[in-house]
């Protein structure tokens, strides 16, 4: 697994319960075949990622989540982002297990650009295994022009979601997943079970 950096008590990676204020520990994946193939997400916030060839050292997934677990900082919500995680869809599907053996109850989090519905990845059986253990994902490119992120809002939603056109996903029961466009949304939040509360907007 090629990491490019961990941020131990990020408050911009994604939703918590109140009481941990939004803070998740954010891991940072090398690599992205989208944009090394010439067609990046215009605006994308992370091109110091892009090339996965730069990284010195390869880590084992099993010893990250471990790393991860034991981490003074860990409070059971963890965000995998990159760069793009899929393109390490192997490794990423052993560090989700592995979290989720040690810790039954861990929230995790993963952005992607790809389109899930539309890219019919819901019937990848390497994309199934993956939702078996996490909890709830970003998808879709990164459109500037319906950019929504402001990372002083400490919110957990447009601290941590880029724009309008993205959807999240979250696991309703082991195989029921919910999707809403962040373009309908006003807030989102956790609530003590780890379930995914929404407030929309008013329909106009």
């Amino acid at each position: 697994m090629i990491i490019y950096d961990i941020k131990w008590a990020a408050t911009t990676a994604g939703p918590t319960p109140e009481k941990y204020k939004n803070q998740r520990i954010e891991l940072f994946l090398f690599g992205c075949k989208k944009a090394m193939e010439g067609n990046p997400c215009p605006g994308c916030f992370n091109p110091t990622l892009w090339n996965s060839s730069v990284a010195t050292k390869i880590y084992n997934p099993a010893d990250v989540a471990e790393h991860i677990i034991h981490s003074q900082y860990y409070n059971g919500y963890v965000t995998i982002g990159g760069g793009e995680p899929t393109d390490q869809l192997n490794e990423l599907i052993e560090l989700c297990k592995n979290i989720k053996a040690l810790d039954s109850k861990s929230h995790i989090m993963v952005y992607t650009w790809h389109d899930l519905y539309n890219e019919k990845l819901f019937e990848d059986e390497k994309i199934i295994e993956l939702f078996s253990y996490i909890d709830m994902i970003v998808d879709g490119e990164y459109k500037q022009d319906q950019r929504l992120y402001n990372e002083s809002s400490g919110d957990g939603f447009t601290s941590s979601i880029g724009s309008a056109n993205q959807t999240v996903w979250s696991k309703q029961d082991k195989n029921i997943w919910l999707g809403v466009e962040m373009g309908q949304i006003k807030s989102i939040e956790l609530d003590t079970d780890n379930k995914l509360i929404y407030t929309l907007k008013a329909v106009e």
